[in-house]
């Protein structure tokens, strides 16, 4: 996974988190800290300053709030989803606060692994079978190759799809295309409603489907 990577692991269940926390360290992964509640989320962020989260949702307290916080406090934090829930609207909005994975409990550990180098490489991961349902599940069409220009996504909004698909966040787009994040989540605003989809993953996904070029830089 490159460099050493600190993790923080916040699971209500302690067997499982052992589990898990046998499972990924290694020499370049190092847990420094463990929680299992909504508020323990919020101590090992603050104290032990992870690189990566991996929570599971369903812990005593708001789980996605804790998350929404964590994010907030560190914005370059890459949270990961560890849950049992596959329910569409947890996803959802795990998805739209802003975490690079969701991954449902029950996966083998060469896949967590295999989801968490992805992730630690600034792409985004989530359960394929969540990933196929949110798409069929979304309000748009399957878009044809040629469709990008037909559904009014300028340079702009491909330029952010690009950046968006290296899993950047938003402080991080904003510093690379020299703008606020106020204005980041305006362009997030806009290329969302165009391509009708509500998450970043969605996004990216319905990008892939057009076969938007992510390898092309985009000259403004």
């Amino acid at each position: 996974m490159g460099e050493r990577v600190r993790v923080a692991v916040v699971d209500g269940q302690p067997i499982f988190r052992k589990g898990l926390i046998g499972t990924i360290a290694s020499p370049t992964v190092t847990v420094v800290a463990e929680g299992e509640t909504a508020d323990d989320v919020l101590r090992v962020v603050k104290q032990s300053k992870p690189d990566v989260l991996i929570l599971d949702i369903s812990i005593s307290g708001n789980g996605l709030e804790a998350a929404e916080s964590a994010l907030h406090i560190r914005p370059n934090l890459k949270v990961v989803v560890v849950t049992a829930s596959d329910n569409k609207g947890d996803v959802a909005e795990a998805l739209r606060i802003g975490v690079q994975g969701y991954i449902v409990k029950g996966v083998s550990g060469p896949q967590l692994i295999d989801a968490l180098k992805i992730i630690l490489s600034g792409g985004q991961y989530i359960t394929p079978s969540l990933a196929t349902n949110l798409l069929m599940g979304s309000r748009s069409k399957v878009l044809l190759s040629d469709k990008a220009n037909e559904i009014g996504l300028t340079l702009r909004d491909r330029q952010v799809l690009r950046h968006l698909a290296k899993g950047l966040s938003n402080q991080e787009l904003a510093d690379k295309l020299g703008v606020s994040v106020r204005t980041i989540k305006y362009y997030l605003t806009q290329v969302f409603r165009k391509m009708h989809v509500g998450s970043r993953v969605e996004a990216v996904l319905q990008a892939q489907k057009i076969r938007l070029d992510f390898n092309d830089e985009v000259q403004l």
